[in-house]
């Protein structure tokens, strides 16, 4: 996760979120970008971290929990309108936001509710979503059902496979 810490109010901004696939990905990222370990921040702030880092773990365990609603309740802020600054970019991610675990959409359907038919536009905006889980873009398949793509990854990567897995965890057949 990267956030930054939000002087004088104690509290943290959700900057992203990287899934990768092995600890060693995770030492070059953080080598790589220069970041800040927890330790290396203030106690308020940690203690805000380490409750994410809590929701997010719970969500591994029970698949049933609504990531975004659990981090607006514990008033870390997400700034959506930074991440996805277009009027179409915030109406996709207001439709993937909505969906309860295990529930899914696929591009085609979100074109339908939010009036488009820039399908692939709408898999752009998926594709650079700076916060999955969060924002849950793995939800979304293809038109036939078939699983596709997750993180900007097509089939048969650790990205589609882990697709694979949380929509398991959430409960949703495949």
């Amino acid at each position: 996760m990267i956030f930054e810490e939000i002087e004088n109010r104690n509290k943290i901004k959700l900057k992203e979120i990287h899934l990768f696939k092995n600890k060693n990905d995770v030492n070059d990222f953080v080598g790589l970008n220069d970041l800040k370990l927890i330790e290396d921040i203030d106690k308020i702030s940690r203690k805000e971290v380490q409750n994410l880092i809590d929701l997010i773990n719970n969500y591994l365990l029970e698949g049933k929990i609504n990531l975004f609603e659990g981090v607006s309740d514990l008033g870390i802020e997400l700034d959506l309108q930074e991440k996805f600054p277009s009027n179409f970019s915030q109406n996709v991610v207001n439709n993937l936001i909505n969906l309860k675990p295990g529930e899914t959409t696929s591009y085609s359907k979100i074109g339908k509710e939010i009036g488009s038919k820039a399908y692939r536009a709408i898999g752009n905006v998926c594709k650079s979503n700076p916060i999955p889980l969060v924002v849950p873009c793995h939800r979304v398949l293809r038109k036939s059902g078939e699983l596709g793509g997750f993180m900007g990854k097509s089939d048969k990567t650790w990205e589609t496979n882990l697709k694979k897995q949380l929509l398991k965890l959430e409960g949703y057949q495949i």
